[in-house]
């Protein structure tokens, strides 16, 4: 009994991955107006490839020729408006025809190129697609690794695009693995999944299949009132929604119940008859072979041993690619020969019996190191995941990490930058700042120069000069007191005399201009008021401290003010002139004012007007600010602060 329920058990696994698989379009009628429409000439390209698309999805689980006729009609009108997304659409389509088929090197070729197209054009839809179909395929094949890999690799983007329905049948499809593996507790964890994003969708034909798949795995747990309740639940709705296969198998798992557990055959005989008369419609010879197995089971146990061999002949004649289902079936051929005395089949099938047993030991013992693989290299795959997961959330604090130090190296490197730019600029401020110094230097090196040698100069002429015209004078006064001079010579006397006079007179100016001997025993006040007041148009007004400066720093000043009024006079052709002196603690004002002809400072180049350039200079080696206001018409006035 036990093994009669396996039998059946695997016996539904390639059909729930199809109907898994397939997301039912349309059914009878709906699919007959699709076509229908499909003749019309007044239709598009793109109308009629839409029509092949719905049409080869359609027939999928009912007519494989019809699927693979339009799935072919629309890649050709796909290629001839060079639409590529379309074209790799009815590969996809192709590919689960050729799957449902079992012509599964013709479906991985579609899937190719599918996968060639989604790649092309950089959708991830159908490339998501593609990977869930192919992972069914795998599923199907024994290779749940695989299967399980590209299921989960396609779950997240389903999720992600909100995608619920392929959620849902997602969820279903890994429910069928584990279903296969015989991890019961997994399968029912995805089953129940399924379920409820069913029950959100209001999507009755992924809730049939949910309840469905929950019934076999109770009915393989022996929870056999669990399983009749979600199996007759299934068949319900499946009839309702027009899903004849989700429909047969739940009648498959019934007619299991009834026999494994209420020992009711006539029950199971009804549901298994059932189940034959909607698969031999649809024509999938395993599903059909599965269920003429059950009838000869039943069959035999009712003791109708001719029925019991007719139905497992008819099971054999049909398909026998199922070795387990094959090897029951030819036990049953023998068991039911002997007890109605055909000895020669009886033996004739004990033989096959035989071989395929031998062929099942083999093939079982590598099934079971193949399973125990497969269950090893699952627990790896789940290890992997949950290493991989930790791996995601470890690279992505590496991220942040990184990215919070690629942050602090950029910082860093500003900051330095900005460091080492601020070090550039107060290089080069010391640049110039040193050439500033040296050109003071050098400027201060020519005005003492100047300055030492016009107290050289003014020297020589006081002491040298003066005092040699002064003894002349001496001379010539004496000789006029010792000669006797014609009454007509002596006014030319009193004549040189006087020249001689203005010479004195002259030279003793010049050497105050050069150097005022007040200015160096007096000081800066004595020597201005001096200078001041031998020229008319000059008001000189003194404020604050009368204190002595430094000697340099009075001829400087002084020298300043010399040059201005000389400007004054001279060029701006000055009627008044205010010079004003004012000596604080910490500083020293001079403001030099006229009402001559002014100009305008900007048309003026200071480098080439040798009185303001004298001027400039005198004022930089002392570290001191000017200020030149003018205008043409409104005179001139001159501002210059030095701070002690």
């Amino acid at each position: 009994m036990k093994s009669f329920q396996f039998q059946n058990y695997i016996s539904h696994i390639s059909v729930i991955i199809i109907l898994l698989m397939v997301n039912t379009l349309a059914v009878g009628q709906e699919l007959d107006s699709l076509e229908n429409l499909f003749t019309k000439e007044s239709l598009k390209p793109a109308e009629k490839m839409k029509l092949c698309d719905d049409l080869s999805w359609g027939f999928l689980s009912s007519d494989f020729d019809k699927s693979k006729f339009y799935a072919l009609h629309g890649i050709e009108i796909a290629r001839t408006e060079n639409n590529l997304l379309m074209e790799g659409t009815l590969f996809r389509n192709l590919g689960v025809a050729y799957y449902m088929a079992s012509k599964l090197d013709s479906a991985n070729v579609c899937f190719d190129q599918a996968m060639e197209i989604a790649k092309k054009t950089s959708d991830e839809n159908l490339e998501a697609l593609v990977n869930f179909a192919r992972a069914n395929l795998y599923n199907l094949n024994g290779e749940y690794n695989k299967a399980l890999s590209l299921y989960l690799e396609t779950l997240p983007y389903f999720e992600k695009s909100g995608n619920k329905r392929k959620v849902r049948i997602v969820l279903g499809n890994i429910g069928v693995l584990y279903s296969s593996l015989q991890n019961l507790e997994m399968a029912e964890k995805y089953y129940l999944q399924s379920e409820k994003l069913s029950i959100e969708l209001d999507d009755q034909w992924g809730l049939s299949q949910a309840y469905n798949g929950l019934g076999i795995i109770y009915s393989t747990r022996k929870e056999y009132e669990k399983a009749l309740d979600y199996t007759l639940r299934s068949e319900k709705i499946a009839r309702e929604c027009g899903d004849t296969q989700t429909e047969i198998l739940a009648a498959q798992t019934i007619s299991e119940v009834y026999f494994a557990h209420y020992k009711d055959f006539a029950m199971a005989e009804s549901y298994a008859l059932k189940a034959l008369k909607m698969a031999e419609e649809l024509g999938y010879p395993g599903n059909i072979a599965a269920i003429l197995n059950s009838l000869s089971n039943i069959c035999f146990h009712q003791e109708k041993y001719e029925d019991c061999k007719n139905y497992a002949l008819k099971a054999i004649e049909s398909d026998t690619t199922d070795m387990n289902v094959y090897s029951n079936m030819a036990a049953n051929v023998v068991r039911a020969g002997v007890r109605t005395g055909d000895i020669e089949l009886a033996l004739k099938y004990f033989d096959i019996y035989r071989r395929v047993i031998d062929f099942r030991a083999t093939k079982e013992y590598q099934n079971a190191l193949m399973e125990m693989q497969v269950k090893y290299e699952t627990e790896q795959k789940e290890l992997k995941l949950s290493a991989l997961e930790k791996k995601r959330k470890f690279t992505i604090a590496i991220s942040a990490l990184g990215a919070v130090i690629s942050l602090l190296i950029i910082l860093v490197l500003f900051f330095r930058f900005r460091i080492i730019n601020h070090k550039k600029k107060l290089a080069e401020q010391m640049v110039i700042q040193l050439e500033q110094e040296k050109q003071l230097v050098a400027t201060q090196s020519v005005l003492d120069g100047e300055t030492a040698e016009r107290a050289r100069i003014a020297r020589d002429l006081h002491d040298g000069l003066g005092g040699m015209l002064s003894v002349v004078k001496l001379n010539l006064i004496n000789m006029k007191g010792n000669a006797f001079l014609p009454e007509s010579d002596v006014p030319a006397f009193h004549n040189a005399l006087e020249m001689l006079d203005g010479s004195i007179r002259e030279l003793r100016r010049v050497a105050h201009n050069l150097m005022p001997e007040s200015l160096l025993r007096f000081g800066l006040k004595a020597a201005l008021t001096d200078f001041c007041r031998n020229i008319e148009q000059i008001n000189l007004h003194f404020f604050g401290d009368e204190r002595r400066l430094e000697e340099k720093f009075e001829i400087t000043v002084y020298r300043i003010i010399l040059e201005l009024v000389n400007n004054a006079l001279k060029h701006a052709e000055a009627q008044q002139i205010n010079v004003q002196v004012i000596v604080e603690n910490d500083r020293i004002n001079l403001v030099v004012q006229d009402d001559g002809k002014g100009f305008n400072p900007a048309d003026t180049d200071t480098g080439k007007t040798t009185g303001l350039n004298s001027i400039h200079s005198r004022v930089e080696s002392l570290g001191g600010r000017i200020e030149l206001i003018s205008a043409p018409g409104n005179g001139t006035e001159v501002q210059i602060e030095f701070r002690f």
